[in-house]
């Protein structure tokens, strides 16, 4: 099965809650970016600055309330959280067993009890 936009009926998910008040991008930059947005077939645009959602725009049928998959965009945030997490001293080392740090993660692979992703591995989304 290929990855497709109805995924999120596939797996599961859960919300996450909107910020306070949205500050609108300057009216100049707004016609451009949603007809980008329209031709590329883009069902949700959402920028979020500094903690706030700065600009969100929605296609087609989708809405804030719409669930969408995020295809690869999930890599740049968790490669952002595992980057802040080893700055932070809460991961020891990128090339760590994900199992140290999720236990529930567990899932054999030839090796009772860890999965053989790294924290780099599962970023990259290649084992």
């Amino acid at each position: 099965m290929e990855a497709d936009v109805g995924d999120q009926d596939r797996f599961p998910a859960r919300s996450v809650s909107a910020g306070g008040e949205v500050s609108p991008l300057r009216a100049r930059h707004e016609a451009p970016l949603d007809d980008f947005l329209f031709e590329t077939d883009t069902r949700t645009f959402v920028v979020v600055h500094q903690d706030r959602v700065v600009y969100e725009r929605y296609f087609g049928d989708a809405g804030a309330p719409t669930l969408e998959t995020s295809f690869s965009v999930a890599k740049s945030f968790l490669s952002t959280l595992v980057g802040i997490a080893v700055e932070e001293g809460k991961i020891g080392d990128i090339d760590d067993e994900v199992t140290d740090y999720l236990p529930s993660a567990v899932r054999s692979r030839g090796r009772p009890g860890k999965t053989g992703s790294t924290t780099t591995t599962t970023r990259s989304c290649s084992a």
